[in-house]
């Protein structure tokens, strides 16, 4: 993995994840002794979803899943690092599901009678997240053109997250 150290106070790194299926990934938080998730942190999926909870040993704890569209579910909780317990969806439109997980699998689905301003306002959170998540996938965007940079490493890319791209090499 291609780790980078980017608050020693806090202790925050941030990881490339380089494994099938998950290249494009990135985790951004807490890491124990042995290189593994722990701790408050973020993961980012290559197609903009992000995880933003609570890790040990490798494994999630609890959090919440953001999705590019506005979307949010709320309230997770992991066992062996499949959802488990209760949670809620709030869909870009408003309408919000409350979802009962066992180890892994959805057991139960209520839709959540809301009142139109309810709705409203969930519409609202959604629009913004969804100008979050864009923003987000901007900052990516930016660290994967920097990293393809001649003479650029994963180390030397760390500013790219808030906007900065190299210059282009000079030619010769």
């Amino acid at each position: 993995k291609n780790t980078t150290l980017v608050d020693a106070r806090r202790k925050i790194y941030l990881v490339e994840v380089d494994e099938p299926g998950f290249r494009g990934d990135f985790y951004r938080g807490g890491l124990d002794s042995t290189c593994r998730w722990h701790g408050e942190g973020t993961y980012i999926y290559k197609n903009g979803s992000e995880f933003v909870g609570t890790y040990s040993n490798g494994n999630r704890i609890s959090g919440t899943e953001y999705y590019p569209d506005g979307g949010v579910r709320e309230g997770m909780r992991f066992i062996n690092n499949q959802l488990h317990g209760m949670s809620k969806y709030y869909f870009p439109n408003g309408q919000v599901n409350q979802e009962t997980y066992r180890n892994g699998t959805l057991t139960n689905n209520v839709v959540i009678q809301l009142s139109p301003q309810q709705v409203y306002a969930n519409q609202q959170r959604s629009q913004q997240r969804a100008l979050d998540n864009n923003r987000r996938n901007k900052a990516i965007g930016n660290y994967a053109r920097c990293l393809g940079t001649p003479g650029e490493d994963f180390a030397s890319c760390g500013n790219a997250w808030q906007g900065y791209t190299p210059p282009a090499p000079k030619k010769k």
